[in-house]
C-alpha cells in the first residue's frame, strides 16, 4: 500500500510485495520493490509513486530465499547508484550481472568477466558514491555505475563500504593463539590507499564513516576512530 505522506490518504494498493524483501527505494518519480515474479520466483519491479503503475519490471532472484523473513533479500539501496541499478544475480534471460537504467528499465552494460556469483546474504555488491563494488574470483572490483568501467581492483575479497570509503581486510592466524586482521581503508572513486594498520582480532565490524573519520569495532569491543 503506497499512502500520501501528508494525509495518510491510500494512493494505491498491490498485491504480490513480497514479505521477505526490504522497504521499497524511491527513485526517480517511482518507488523500486521487491515482488512476486511472473516467470521467476523474484522480480525487481519500479512503479509510479503516486499511481502503482508499473514503469518497469524485471527477474530478479532465480530461487526462493531460504529463509521466509524480512531482510532475506538484499537490502535496495545497495542496488542503486544514482539513477543505475545493478542486478547482481542471474534471473531470466539474463546471464551476466546487469546494470539497467533505473528511470526506464532499459539495459546499459553487462559484467561477465571474473564476477562469481554467491548467496544475497554474503552482500557479493553494494553501491557506493558513482558506482558499484563487487565481490570476484579474484578480488574486489569497483564499477563505475554510468558505463561499468573498471575503477579499481583490490587482492582481498572482503570488502565493507561506508560512504566514500571502503575497508578492505584479510585474516591471518600463526601457531594457536596468534590472530590478526590487517586492515586497508581506501577511497572509493579511485582505489587510492588512505590508511593500513592491523587489528589483534579476527572480527571486525562493517566501518562507519563521518567526514574523514571511519570508525570500526574490533571482536574484542574496543571500538577505534581512524582519521584518514
Amino acid at each position: 500500500m503506497a499512502v500520501l505522506g501528508k494525509t495518510g490518504k491510500t494512493l494505491w494498493t498491490r498485491s504480490g510485495f513480497q514479505p521477505q524483501g526490504d522497504l521499497a527505494q524511491p527513485l526517480g518519480e517511482g518507488l523500486l520493490c521487491y515482488e512476486a515474479g511472473k516467470t521467476v520466483p523474484v522480480d525487481l519491479v519500479c512503479r509510479k509513486a503516486d499511481t502503482g503503475e508499473v514503469m518497469w519490471r524485471s527477474p530478479f532472484q532465480q530461487t526462493k530465499p531460504d529463509t521466509l523473513v524480512t531482510g532475506a533479500f538484499q537490502p535496495l539501496d545497495e542496488l542503486v547508484s544514482g539513477t543505475t541499478v545493478f542486478l547482481p544475480l542471474a534471473a531470466g534471460s539474463r546471464r551476466k550481472p546487469t546494470a539497467l537504467n533505473g528511470l526506464t528499465g532499459e539495459r546499459t552494460w553487462t559484467y561477465g568477466r571474473t564476477y562469481q556469483e554467491v548467496d544475497l546474504k554474503e552482500r557479493a555488491t553494494t553501491s557506493v558514491a558513482g558506482g558499484f563494488v563487487l565481490s570476484t574470483g579474484s578480488g574486489a572490483v569497483c564499477l563505475a555505475a554510468g558505463d561499468g568501467t573498471k575503477r579499481w581492483h583490490a587482492d582481498t575479497r572482503r570488502v565493507r563500504t561506508a560512504g566514500k570509503y571502503a575497508l578492505l581486510s584479510e585474516t591471518g592466524e600463526a601457531r594457536v593463539f596468534q590472530h590478526w586482521t590487517t586492515v586497508r581503508i581506501v577511497e572509493v572513486e579511485h582505489g587510492r590507499t588512505l590508511w593500513t594498520g592491523q587489528f589483534d582480532s579476527t572480527a571486525m565490524s562493517g566501518p562507519a564513516a563521518s567526514g574523514d573519520t571511519v570508525v570500526v569495532l574490533d571482536g574484542g569491543g574496543t571500538l577505534w576512530a581512524v582519521r584518514v
